[in-house]
């Protein structure tokens, strides 16, 4: 997420915007529960952030913190505080 902010590295290699990126994959993730750790709790939430009309990173942001408890990902408080500060801008 640093990098593509800065540098809008992502999306020139992709060539699809970050939140299309994470909005794919979380929405696939929705689509095949058992692939979540307490998919009842979070399915709404992450579905919500995902079809929450909002583009750009900030709206990345936001469908990562989401889905965050769903994972076994160990996301140190640093990089936490930058999606939560991106998450908080509007775009």
């Amino acid at each position: 997420m640093d990098a593509a902010k800065d540098y809008e590295l992502l999306r020139d290699v992709a060539g699809e915007t970050v939140d299309t990126l994470v909005r794919r994959d979380w929405l696939r993730f929705c689509d095949n529960p058992f692939m979540l750790r307490s998919p009842r709790l979070y399915v709404t939430g992450i579905r919500r952030a995902c079809d929450s009309g909002m583009v750009g990173r900030s709206a990345a942001a936001r469908m990562i913190l989401a889905g965050l408890p769903n994972t076994n990902m160990n996301v140190p408080e640093s990089m936490r505080g930058r999606l939560e500060e991106l998450a908080s801008r509007a775009t």
